[in-house]
């Protein structure tokens, strides 16, 4: 067939194909086609994945506020028991903002948000599992057969054969292994099956089928660039180290949802004590109401005072049911944060007492402690050494490739392959070789480039790790001054309750039987006190609710909230990385110096196996 035929069945098949698919007009501003009359290319697009089923417990209308709360069952929490159903539903770990990290503002709120989940830690050990499949050892085999045919005096094996057709098979298998010292070891057995058909050259018909089996034992060794069980074992202990940030974040979150069980739990409190302190007052009110109303009957009064005693009657009615409201909200929130429906039959109540000794800091003690059990600062600090042995990489493939190669082959052969394996076995054939073997580009751009990124990324998490070591001694000792001056307001408040008790005894006489001030001067000065006694109520309450949440604040700022309530976190092995982080120098603005490659290097850790249970307390 010419080349001008060729083309024409070419040309042929291309129109076939043509008009199989169809036509198609993608722009308007291409050839004009009729879209109506063409049919779609493809059918709509259909989701390849199945949309995951969400269900959710069976949860009642939400309760109003004209509902019958005294008839509602009260449910007698502590704050163990709120932290034990939280870690109880702690899939997914739900806070209110954890610690300021160095270089963001505080986004702690009202609203809960999923900081962490159980299962992120139990990722990252997998991770390192992963990494340490690098020296898994490889096993391999196959087997293939193929025949030739080739043209008229073409030479196979330097043989010139009198017909094309030539059989071969191959059979291979084999064992390599990567060593901590970069070195790859192997183990191979081949086994080659040549046959050719009758009259085939001048091939002895002894030697015809022929069997070559031989064995190779292999080792090839880097001598400069991955030479060394500090290069090779690097990827594994930044995958354990980042297991252990993953570790140190759940940490982070678990010590968040606790804080923020105590700050809804005491923002709950709080607001009952704003509610019982408005119930003591309504009555007071209702009473000079009434004793108003009965005093502009005998023209005592006039209807001014009694519409000013209504007032302030209703503007309290109108405080309680904001009161209600905040109550019924922060029992939302902590309902949110244990995992809890945001309603049932019951209404949580607070029962826990609360601090109200003053607070006594060890500031050495307490800085040390943090600088240690932070989970942000021992995050920084295993990133430095992240960077380390990111660094440590990057100075390894900038050194040139030079490989050092052996092998020694044992060859058998025959007709059959017991025969071929027998002359295997008696080893009198063997073959070997040695060589080394040289790369290196000659800019080597990409490498020294890279370098320079890890020793910035090095100098960089140096500054972060300090950095976060400097706010958190600057939010430490805010929460230190903070403490004590709600404990100080705490105090003055209280003494305000003292006064005005003596004051509201007083006013209520005076109103009740004015003697030297006029009745209008006594219901005023009833009332102010009333006020006054009602808010100091109110004040002392979220005082002491501020003091007891700047408690959980500070054991979180220390990373010891959770040593408080003696909880621990199954499978828990952040304790294990104390020797894996970068010291910490407050004082010396100096660089800790890089990864010294001379250094002796990690031993391989072993393998970690992932635990994805839920946190327990124990």
């Amino acid at each position: 067939m010419s080349w001008t035929q060729q083309f024409i069945v070419a040309a042929l098949v291309l129109t076939e194909l043509t008009l199989a698919v169809g036509c198609y007009c993608p722009r308007p501003h291409l050839a004009p086609c009729d879209i109506q009359s063409v049919p779609p290319l493809i059918d709509p697009p259909v989701p390849s994945v199945r949309c995951a089923a969400v269900s959710i417990p069976e949860t009642p209308d939400p309760r109003l506020l004209h509902d019958q709360w005294e008839s509602l069952e009260r449910w007698n929490l502590g704050i163990v028991e709120a932290i034990e159903i939280a870690f109880s539903n702690s899939q997914a770990v739900r806070t209110l903002g954890g610690l300021r990290p160095a270089t963001q503002i505080d986004v702690g709120g009202t609203t809960p948000r999923v900081s962490s989940t159980q299962y992120d830690p139990a990722i990252e050990q997998a991770r390192v599992l992963e990494a340490m499949g690098k020296f898994d050892t490889n096993f391999e085999t196959g087997i293939f057969w193929e025949r030739l045919e080739n043209p008229f005096g073409a030479t196979v094996g330097g043989i010139l054969p009198n017909q094309p057709l030539i059989d071969r098979a191959r059979f291979d298998a084999s064992l390599t292994q990567l060593l901590t010292t970069g070195a790859t070891a192997g183990i191979r057995y081949n086994t080659d099956y040549f046959f050719l058909p009758p009259g085939f050259g001048n091939v002895p018909q002894g030697l015809n089928p022929q069997y070559e089996p031989n064995l190779e034992f292999a080792i090839r060794q880097p001598f400069c660039r991955g030479f060394g069980p500090a290069v090779n074992v690097a990827s594994i202990n930044i995958a354990a180290t980042k297991s252990d940030q993953s570790a140190w974040e759940f940490k982070r979150a678990m010590l968040a949802l606790v804080r923020s069980i105590e700050t809804a739990y005491w923002d709950l409190y709080a607001a009952e004590q704003r509610l019982a302190a408005i119930d003591s007052t309504i009555p007071l009110l209702q009473e000079v109401f009434r004793i108003e109303r009965e005093r502009l009957d005998v023209r005592a009064v006039i209807s001014a005072d009694v519409a000013q005693s209504e007032s302030e009657l209703l503007a309290f009615k109108a405080a309680r049911l904001g009161a209600l409201l905040q109550i019924t909200q922060k029992q939302a929130l902590l309902r949110n944060l244990m995992g809890l429906p945001p309603d049932d039959t019951r209404l949580v109540k607070p029962t826990e007492p609360p601090v109200v000794a003053p607070l006594v800091v060890d500031w050495d003690s307490s800085l040390a402690t943090a600088l240690s059990r932070r989970p942000d600062i021992v995050r920084g600090r295993l990133q430095v050494r992240v960077t380390d042995l990111e660094l440590l990489l990057a100075n390894n493939l900038v050194r040139p490739q030079i490989d050092g190669e052996a092998l020694w082959r044992i060859n058998g052969l025959g007709t059959d392959l017991n025969a071929a394996s027998a002359v295997l076995n008696d080893s009198d054939f063997t073959d070997w070789r040695l060589g080394v073997f040289f790369r290196q580009p000659l800019q080597n751009r990409k490498a020294l480039g890279e370098r320079r990124a890890r020793q910035l990324d090095f100098s960089r998490a140096q500054t972060l790790l300090r950095q976060t070591a400097h706010a958190a001694t600057h939010e430490l000792a805010a929460i230190v001054r903070e403490m004590d001056w709600i404990y100080r307001q705490y105090e003055v408040v209280g003494e305000r309750q003292k006064v005005n008790a003596i004051w509201l005894d007083g006013a209520r006489q005076r109103f009740q039987q004015p003697i030297d001030v006029t009745l209008l001067l006594g219901l005023e000065s009833y009332l102010r006190v009333m006020r006054d006694t009602t808010a100091t109520k109110i004040e002392a309450a979220e005082l002491l609710a501020r003091y007891n949440i700047g408690l959980a604040r500070l054991e979180e700022a220390k990373g010891t909230l959770l040593d408080m309530y003696n909880i621990h976190i199954a499978g828990d092995q952040t304790d294990s990385a104390q020797d894996k982080m970068a010291p910490i120098e407050l004082e010396n603005a100096e660089e800790v110096l890089p990864h010294d490659e001379q250094q002796k290097a990690p031993e391989l850790p072993p393998p970690t196996p992932p635990q994805p249970g839920p946190a327990n307390l124990e």
